[in-house]
Protein backbone atom coordinates (compact mmCIF):
# COMPACT_ATOMS: atom_id res chain seq x y z
CA UNK A 1 0.00 0.00 0.00
CA UNK A 2 1.47 3.33 -1.03
CA UNK A 3 2.15 6.11 1.46
CA UNK A 4 -0.01 9.26 1.16
CA UNK A 5 1.55 12.23 -0.65
CA UNK A 6 2.83 15.36 1.08
CA UNK A 7 -0.17 17.54 0.21
CA UNK A 8 -2.58 14.75 1.06
CA UNK A 9 -1.01 14.47 4.51
CA UNK A 10 -1.18 18.24 4.89
CA UNK A 11 -4.88 18.19 4.00
CA UNK A 12 -5.37 15.57 6.70
CA UNK A 13 -3.91 17.99 9.25
CA UNK A 14 -0.47 16.40 9.61
CA UNK A 15 1.66 19.08 11.31
CA UNK A 16 4.94 17.86 9.86
CA UNK A 17 3.54 17.86 6.32
CA UNK A 18 2.10 21.36 6.77
CA UNK A 19 5.47 22.56 8.06
CA UNK A 20 7.20 21.06 5.00
CA UNK A 21 4.75 22.83 2.67
CA UNK A 22 5.18 26.20 4.41
CA UNK A 23 8.97 25.89 4.54
CA UNK A 24 9.09 25.00 0.86
CA UNK A 25 6.93 27.93 -0.18
CA UNK A 26 8.66 30.46 2.07
CA UNK A 27 12.20 29.27 1.35
CA UNK A 28 12.91 32.20 -1.06
CA UNK A 29 12.08 34.63 1.77
CA UNK A 30 14.37 32.82 4.25
CA UNK A 31 11.46 32.18 6.60
CA UNK A 32 11.24 28.88 8.45
CA UNK A 33 8.18 27.46 10.15
CA UNK A 34 7.62 25.16 13.11
CA UNK A 35 4.15 23.65 13.32
CA UNK A 36 2.21 21.95 16.10
CA UNK A 37 -1.41 20.76 16.03
CA UNK A 38 -3.04 20.56 19.44
CA UNK A 39 -6.75 20.24 20.21
CA UNK A 40 -7.73 21.44 16.76
CA UNK A 41 -5.49 24.55 16.99
CA UNK A 42 -2.67 24.69 14.49
CA UNK A 43 0.24 26.62 16.04
CA UNK A 44 2.74 28.04 13.54
CA UNK A 45 5.98 29.72 14.55
CA UNK A 46 7.51 31.79 11.73
CA UNK A 47 11.17 32.69 12.17
CA UNK A 48 13.58 34.77 10.13
CA UNK A 49 16.68 36.88 10.66
CA UNK A 50 14.35 39.88 10.45
CA UNK A 51 10.95 39.55 12.08
CA UNK A 52 8.50 38.35 9.39
CA UNK A 53 6.07 41.05 8.34
CA UNK A 54 2.81 40.30 10.14
CA UNK A 55 0.14 41.31 7.62
CA UNK A 56 1.58 39.50 4.58
CA UNK A 57 2.52 36.43 6.63
CA UNK A 58 -0.96 36.08 8.11
CA UNK A 59 -2.55 36.59 4.70
CA UNK A 60 -0.34 33.88 3.23
CA UNK A 61 -1.06 31.38 6.03
CA UNK A 62 -4.80 32.12 5.86
CA UNK A 63 -4.92 31.42 2.12
CA UNK A 64 -2.83 28.27 2.48
CA UNK A 65 -4.95 26.79 5.27
CA UNK A 66 -8.16 27.55 3.35
CA UNK A 67 -6.67 25.91 0.26
CA UNK A 68 -5.67 22.78 2.17
CA UNK A 69 -9.19 22.35 3.61
CA UNK A 70 -7.83 20.36 6.53
CA UNK A 71 -10.86 19.35 8.58
CA UNK A 72 -8.93 18.65 11.82
CA UNK A 73 -7.84 22.31 11.93
CA UNK A 74 -10.40 24.48 13.72
CA UNK A 75 -8.20 27.50 14.40
CA UNK A 76 -4.70 28.76 13.68
CA UNK A 77 -2.34 30.60 16.01
CA UNK A 78 0.55 32.31 14.23
CA UNK A 79 3.69 33.61 15.92
CA UNK A 80 6.37 35.80 14.39
CA UNK A 81 9.85 36.33 15.78
CA UNK A 82 13.44 36.89 14.79
CA UNK A 83 15.95 34.07 14.97
CA UNK A 84 17.80 34.06 18.26
CA UNK A 85 15.15 36.09 20.04
CA UNK A 86 13.60 34.62 23.17
CA UNK A 87 10.20 36.31 22.84
CA UNK A 88 7.80 36.59 19.94
CA UNK A 89 7.35 39.94 18.18
CA UNK A 90 3.69 39.42 17.28
CA UNK A 91 0.85 36.92 17.59
CA UNK A 92 -2.19 36.55 15.36
CA UNK A 93 -5.22 34.24 15.34
CA UNK A 94 -7.22 32.70 12.55
CA UNK A 95 -10.46 30.95 13.34
CA UNK A 96 -12.70 29.04 10.98
CA UNK A 97 -15.66 30.39 12.95
CA UNK A 98 -15.90 34.01 11.74
CA UNK A 99 -17.69 35.38 14.79
CA UNK A 100 -14.91 34.20 17.12
CA UNK A 101 -11.94 35.35 15.03
CA UNK A 102 -12.10 39.04 15.98
CA UNK A 103 -12.52 38.18 19.67
CA UNK A 104 -9.43 35.98 19.68
CA UNK A 105 -7.46 38.54 17.71
CA UNK A 106 -8.25 41.20 20.30
CA UNK A 107 -7.28 38.72 23.02
CA UNK A 108 -3.86 38.30 21.39
CA UNK A 109 -3.41 42.08 21.36
CA UNK A 110 -4.23 42.31 25.06
CA UNK A 111 -1.93 39.37 25.77
CA UNK A 112 1.01 41.10 24.10
CA UNK A 113 0.15 44.42 25.77
CA UNK A 114 0.31 42.74 29.17
CA UNK A 115 3.76 41.43 28.24
CA UNK A 116 4.92 44.97 27.51
CA UNK A 117 4.50 44.82 23.74
CA UNK A 118 3.34 48.41 23.49
CA UNK A 119 3.69 48.39 19.71
CA UNK A 120 0.44 46.42 19.60
CA UNK A 121 -1.32 49.65 20.60
CA UNK A 122 -1.17 50.57 16.93
CA UNK A 123 -3.89 47.99 16.34
CA UNK A 124 -6.33 49.44 18.89
CA UNK A 125 -5.16 53.07 19.20
CA UNK A 126 -5.60 55.74 16.47
CA UNK A 127 -2.24 56.58 14.98
CA UNK A 128 -3.05 60.30 14.78
CA UNK A 129 -3.32 60.58 18.60
CA UNK A 130 -0.17 60.18 20.75
CA UNK A 131 0.27 56.81 22.43
CA UNK A 132 0.52 56.69 26.26
CA UNK A 133 4.29 56.29 25.93
CA UNK A 134 4.47 59.61 24.04
CA UNK A 135 2.55 61.41 26.80
CA UNK A 136 4.74 59.76 29.43
CA UNK A 137 7.95 60.88 27.72
CA UNK A 138 6.61 64.42 27.45
CA UNK A 139 5.78 64.45 31.18
CA UNK A 140 9.22 63.06 32.06
CA UNK A 141 10.79 65.90 30.10
CA UNK A 142 9.22 68.55 32.37
CA UNK A 143 11.30 68.09 35.54
CA UNK A 144 14.58 67.26 33.80
CA UNK A 145 14.57 69.76 30.91
CA UNK A 146 12.44 72.73 31.96
CA UNK A 147 15.26 74.29 34.05
CA UNK A 148 17.26 74.69 30.85
CA UNK A 149 14.33 75.75 28.68
CA UNK A 150 15.58 79.32 28.23
CA UNK A 151 19.01 78.15 27.05
CA UNK A 152 17.56 75.56 24.68
CA UNK A 153 15.01 77.93 23.14
CA UNK A 154 17.50 80.72 22.50
CA UNK A 155 20.02 78.18 21.22
CA UNK A 156 17.60 76.70 18.67
CA UNK A 157 16.32 80.15 17.71
CA UNK A 158 19.92 81.27 17.30
CA UNK A 159 20.54 78.40 14.87
CA UNK A 160 17.63 79.51 12.67
CA UNK A 161 18.66 83.17 12.83
CA UNK A 162 22.30 82.38 12.02
CA UNK A 163 21.28 80.30 9.00
CA UNK A 164 19.01 83.05 7.72
CA UNK A 165 21.56 85.77 8.41
CA UNK A 166 24.59 83.73 7.28
CA UNK A 167 26.39 84.20 10.61
CA UNK A 168 28.86 81.33 11.27
CA UNK A 169 29.91 82.67 14.69
CA UNK A 170 26.32 82.83 15.95
CA UNK A 171 25.70 79.34 14.52
CA UNK A 172 28.67 77.82 16.37
CA UNK A 173 27.75 79.61 19.60
CA UNK A 174 24.09 78.52 19.38
CA UNK A 175 24.93 74.87 18.63
CA UNK A 176 27.53 74.67 21.39
CA UNK A 177 25.66 76.36 24.23
CA UNK A 178 22.05 75.95 23.13
CA UNK A 179 22.05 72.40 21.76
CA UNK A 180 25.24 70.46 22.46
CA UNK A 181 25.53 71.12 26.20
CA UNK A 182 21.81 70.45 26.94
CA UNK A 183 21.99 67.27 24.81
CA UNK A 184 24.95 65.92 26.78
CA UNK A 185 23.35 66.76 30.12
CA UNK A 186 20.05 65.14 29.15
CA UNK A 187 21.89 62.12 27.76
CA UNK A 188 23.57 61.52 31.13
CA UNK A 189 20.25 61.92 32.94
CA UNK A 190 18.49 59.48 30.60
CA UNK A 191 21.41 57.09 30.91
CA UNK A 192 21.27 57.11 34.70
CA UNK A 193 17.52 56.73 35.09
CA UNK A 194 16.53 54.71 32.03
CA UNK A 195 19.40 52.79 30.49
CA UNK A 196 21.97 52.07 33.17
CA UNK A 197 20.07 49.11 34.67
CA UNK A 198 19.60 47.44 31.29
CA UNK A 199 21.82 44.48 30.61
CA UNK A 200 24.84 45.80 28.70
CA UNK A 201 25.69 44.22 25.38
CA UNK A 202 28.75 42.03 25.32
CA UNK A 203 30.10 44.04 22.36
CA UNK A 204 29.98 47.28 24.32
CA UNK A 205 33.54 47.94 25.51
CA UNK A 206 32.86 51.44 26.85
CA UNK A 207 32.64 52.11 30.60
CA UNK A 208 29.18 51.70 32.04
CA UNK A 209 28.85 55.36 33.02
CA UNK A 210 29.29 56.61 29.43
CA UNK A 211 25.93 57.24 27.76
CA UNK A 212 24.92 54.77 25.06
CA UNK A 213 23.76 55.75 21.60
CA UNK A 214 20.18 55.37 22.82
CA UNK A 215 20.90 57.81 25.65
CA UNK A 216 22.55 60.29 23.31
CA UNK A 217 19.61 60.12 20.92
CA UNK A 218 17.13 60.54 23.79
CA UNK A 219 19.06 63.58 24.99
CA UNK A 220 19.30 65.10 21.53
CA UNK A 221 15.65 64.52 20.67
CA UNK A 222 14.57 65.79 24.08
CA UNK A 223 16.46 69.01 23.38
CA UNK A 224 14.79 69.34 19.98
CA UNK A 225 11.36 68.68 21.51
CA UNK A 226 11.93 71.37 24.12
CA UNK A 227 13.12 73.93 21.59
CA UNK A 228 10.44 73.34 18.97
CA UNK A 229 7.62 73.23 21.53
CA UNK A 230 8.57 76.58 23.04
CA UNK A 231 9.24 78.15 19.66
CA UNK A 232 5.71 77.17 18.63
CA UNK A 233 4.32 78.81 21.79
CA UNK A 234 6.33 81.98 21.18
CA UNK A 235 5.18 82.00 17.55
CA UNK A 236 1.55 81.81 18.71
CA UNK A 237 2.14 84.69 21.13
CA UNK A 238 3.78 86.68 18.34
CA UNK A 239 0.78 86.14 16.04
CA UNK A 240 -1.62 87.17 18.81
CA UNK A 241 0.43 90.31 19.40
CA UNK A 242 0.41 91.00 15.66
CA UNK A 243 -3.38 90.90 15.45
CA UNK A 244 -3.79 92.85 18.68
CA UNK A 245 -1.47 95.62 17.55
CA UNK A 246 -2.96 95.65 14.06
CA UNK A 247 -6.35 96.26 15.62
CA UNK A 248 -5.34 99.36 17.57
CA UNK A 249 -2.25 100.71 15.78
CA UNK A 250 -2.30 101.46 12.07
CA UNK A 251 0.93 103.50 11.97
CA UNK A 252 3.83 101.23 10.88
CA UNK A 253 6.45 102.53 13.33
CA UNK A 254 4.08 102.15 16.28
CA UNK A 255 2.81 98.83 14.99
CA UNK A 256 6.27 97.17 14.92
CA UNK A 257 7.12 98.46 18.37
CA UNK A 258 3.81 97.25 19.77
CA UNK A 259 4.28 93.76 18.32
CA UNK A 260 7.81 93.43 19.66
CA UNK A 261 6.82 94.74 23.08
CA UNK A 262 3.89 92.33 23.52
CA UNK A 263 5.88 89.33 22.24
CA UNK A 264 8.80 90.12 24.55
CA UNK A 265 6.50 90.55 27.52
CA UNK A 266 4.80 87.22 26.80
CA UNK A 267 8.20 85.52 26.51
CA UNK A 268 9.26 86.92 29.89
CA UNK A 269 6.03 85.68 31.46
CA UNK A 270 6.63 82.16 30.10
CA UNK A 271 10.17 81.86 31.42
CA UNK A 272 9.30 83.63 34.67
CA UNK A 273 6.58 81.04 35.37
CA UNK A 274 9.09 78.25 34.68
CA UNK A 275 11.69 79.70 37.04
CA UNK A 276 9.06 80.07 39.78
CA UNK A 277 7.49 76.62 39.17
CA UNK A 278 4.18 78.23 38.31
CA UNK A 279 3.75 76.82 34.82
CA UNK A 280 1.24 74.00 35.48
CA UNK A 281 -1.65 76.46 35.74
CA UNK A 282 -0.66 78.39 32.61
CA UNK A 283 -2.59 77.93 29.38
CA UNK A 284 0.55 77.73 27.31
CA UNK A 285 1.60 74.60 29.23
CA UNK A 286 -1.24 72.60 27.64
CA UNK A 287 -0.02 73.73 24.22
CA UNK A 288 3.48 72.62 25.17
CA UNK A 289 2.25 69.19 26.38
CA UNK A 290 0.34 68.49 23.17
CA UNK A 291 3.23 69.64 21.00
CA UNK A 292 5.80 67.56 22.90
CA UNK A 293 3.56 64.46 22.87
CA UNK A 294 3.01 64.75 19.12
CA UNK A 295 6.74 65.19 18.49
CA UNK A 296 7.44 62.01 20.45
CA UNK A 297 4.65 60.29 18.53
CA UNK A 298 6.33 61.36 15.31
CA UNK A 299 9.62 59.89 16.50
CA UNK A 300 7.90 56.61 17.35
CA UNK A 301 6.23 56.36 13.95
CA UNK A 302 9.49 57.11 12.15
CA UNK A 303 11.53 54.56 14.10
CA UNK A 304 8.96 51.79 14.48
CA UNK A 305 7.08 52.08 11.20
CA UNK A 306 8.65 54.15 8.47
CA UNK A 307 12.29 53.08 8.86
CA UNK A 308 11.51 49.30 9.04
CA UNK A 309 9.30 49.62 5.94
CA UNK A 310 12.05 51.49 4.10
CA UNK A 311 14.53 48.76 5.05
CA UNK A 312 12.17 46.09 3.72
CA UNK A 313 11.62 48.03 0.50
CA UNK A 314 15.36 48.49 0.06
CA UNK A 315 16.02 44.82 0.74
CA UNK A 316 13.30 43.75 -1.67
CA UNK A 317 14.69 46.11 -4.29
CA UNK A 318 18.16 44.56 -3.96
CA UNK A 319 17.13 40.90 -3.74
CA UNK A 320 13.86 41.13 -5.72
CA UNK A 321 12.17 38.38 -3.67
CA UNK A 322 8.95 36.77 -4.79
CA UNK A 323 5.79 38.30 -3.38
CA UNK A 324 3.63 35.86 -1.47
CA UNK A 325 0.24 37.48 -1.68
CA UNK A 326 -3.04 35.69 -1.22
CA UNK A 327 -3.57 35.45 -4.99
CA UNK A 328 -0.12 33.94 -5.55
CA UNK A 329 -0.61 31.13 -3.07
CA UNK A 330 -2.56 29.04 -5.59
CA UNK A 331 0.32 29.30 -8.07
CA UNK A 332 2.84 28.32 -5.42
CA UNK A 333 0.84 25.28 -4.38
CA UNK A 334 0.62 24.24 -8.03
CA UNK A 335 4.40 24.67 -8.27
CA UNK A 336 4.81 22.53 -5.17
CA UNK A 337 2.54 19.91 -6.69
CA UNK A 338 4.59 19.83 -9.88
CA UNK A 339 8.02 19.94 -8.23
CA UNK A 340 7.30 17.17 -5.79
CA UNK A 341 5.41 14.97 -8.27
CA UNK A 342 2.26 13.95 -6.45
CA UNK A 343 1.90 10.78 -8.47
CA UNK A 344 5.44 9.57 -7.85
CA UNK A 345 6.84 11.35 -4.77
CA UNK A 346 5.72 9.83 -1.50
CA UNK A 347 6.69 11.03 1.95
CA UNK A 348 7.52 8.37 4.52
CA UNK A 349 6.74 9.01 8.15
CA UNK A 350 7.54 6.99 11.17
CA UNK A 351 4.33 6.73 13.10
Amino acid sequence: MTQPSLLELAKQGDAQAIASVINYLLQPKNITAKVLLKDGCLQIMLESFQVPEQKSSVTFIRKLIIKLEATPIKSVKIYGKGKGQTSVAWIDYLNLTPENEEIKKNSSILELAKQGKYETLSQIWPVWFPYPSSWFRAIILVPIAFPGARLIVFGLAGVFISLLGNSPILLIFSILFGLLIPTILLAFIYHIFWFIWQKPRSSNKLPKWIPTLNSLWAGFYGTIVMGLSFLLILTIFSELAFYSCNLYNKIPEYFNGCTGHLTGRATKVVFYSIENNDFLSQRWFMIWMFTAAYLYQLEYLLIKRLIPKLKVILKNFKTKPQSYSADRTDLEIDRLRGDMGLLEFRLSYTK
